[in-house]
């Protein structure tokens, strides 16, 4: 398997230590309730995906050796299309969720620069880009 690139990090250590920080300086039981609920939500959220990526990508195995025989190639070609029929079905649900996290993120910018404003008039808060910056 190729390495990743440096970009990349394998999983994000500073979100965990971020959500230690949280548990740490919480106040009430229900503060760390809302903690844990975002924390463990966000994660199942995670580890779903990831499985559903791994297993939609390990059908390819099945591909990696090549028949021999005239029905062995049909049934290979068969399959071939089956695996990436597969595959690029969550490419339009991840064309949609980038439309809509441009959207959301346009609205928390707006509120950014509203609240910099109105609160912070001589700060300048610089809002970086989103722009992908790392390609797998």
């Amino acid at each position: 398997m190729p390495a990743l690139p440096p970009c990349f990090d394998p999983i994000n250590t500073g979100w965990f230590d971020a959500v230690q920080g949280q548990v740490n300086a919480v106040t009430t039981p229900q503060a760390l309730q809302d903690v844990v609920d975002q924390a463990y939500n966000s994660v199942a959220l995670l580890n779903s995906t990831l499985t559903g990526q791994i297993a939609n990508v390990s059908v390819i195995a099945g591909l990696l050796t090549p028949p021999v025989s005239l029905p062995g190639v049909i049934a290979w070609i068969t399959s071939a299309i089956e695996v990436f029929t597969q595959m690029y079905a969550p490419y339009a649900k991840m064309e949609t969720q980038l439309t809509d996290i441009a959207a959301q993120m346009a609205t928390i910018t707006a509120l950014v620069e509203s609240v910099a404003a109105s609160k912070f008039p001589t700060a300048t808060i610089t809002i970086p880009p989103l722009d992908p910056f790392c390609e797998i």
